[in-house]
């Protein structure tokens, strides 16, 4: 079954992903894929059901959903583009930060 959306990552959240990854590398030996496979099962959960997450209501744009990948305690803040079909992740970020990223 193919996914009913693409998946677009925007140059902010690729860059917090890859320092993320690094950190996780160099910090957390004890379980170095965690990080990944908790990213590729978000990935997966929103591009086949983008509604999943909730709705930001402190989000400066309009319509920023999150979903919290529970394993690494980080939010995955996107947004569902119906045209031309996709989900653009904005950001990778911290739940334990307690702040939304600049959106």
């Amino acid at each position: 079954m193919s996914p009913s959306l693409q998946l677009l990552v925007t140059e902010q959240a690729a860059d917090q992903i890859r320092n993320a990854v690094n950190w996780w590398a160099d910090n957390r030996a004890d379980v170095p894929s965690r990080l990944g496979e908790e990213l590729e099962r978000g990935f997966r959960l929103l591009v086949f059901q983008p509604l999943a997450g909730h709705l930001v209501p402190d989000a400066k744009a309009p319509e920023v959903r999150r979903i919290l990948i529970r394993k690494t305690q980080h939010h995955l803040y996107y947004r569902v583009n119906t045209d031309p079909g996709a989900v653009v992740i904005l950001a990778f970020w911290s739940a334990r930060r307690g702040t939304l990223p600049d959106l």
